[in-house]
């Protein structure tokens, strides 16, 4: 990383080194827990609960905010902290169409549909997009 003029720019070393801290935290979500409870909008032991094929829906999440700052950089060797900013909160979905791993788990089966198994991928890409994200400004 450097600092030109008190702004931090990430090289692609850096980014590929927040990616690679995002994805230990999957299999390591310890690495999440040193942080404050309020840091995230979702409770860092979920991560222990999910089984694989939710935590490869998280990793779809860190991979797609990977994709987007990593597309920045083929005109740049550096980009700010803002563009990286940009291209997070580009990715969001929007809270009308998601619903958390509580909201899921409360769900019965006989009242899981389509849309809310769609509402519960986007929220925990989103998830993926947050813990990427969180390893920028650590």
């Amino acid at each position: 990383m450097k600092v030109l003029n008190g702004k931090r720019y990430f090289e692609r070393a850096d980014i590929d080194k927040c990616y690679k801290s995002a994805c230990h935290a999957l299999i390591d979500p310890s690495k999440l827990e040193t942080v404050k409870k309020t840091t995230f909008s979702f409770d860092v032991d979920m991560l222990y609960k999910l089984p694989s094929d939710e935590l490869d829906t998280v990793k779809e999440g860190i991979n797609k905010l990977n994709n987007t700052i990593s597309w920045e950089l083929t005109s740049e060797s550096a980009i700010k902290i803002d563009t990286i900013e940009k291209c997070y909160l580009s990715l969001r979905t929007p809270a009308s169409n998601k619903i958390s791993y509580d909201e899921y788990e409360k769900t019965t089966l006989k009242e899981t549909t389509n849309e809310t198994m769609i509402s519960y991928d986007n929220w925990l890409q989103d998830v993926g997009g947050d813990i990427l994200f969180f390893f920028f400004y650590c």
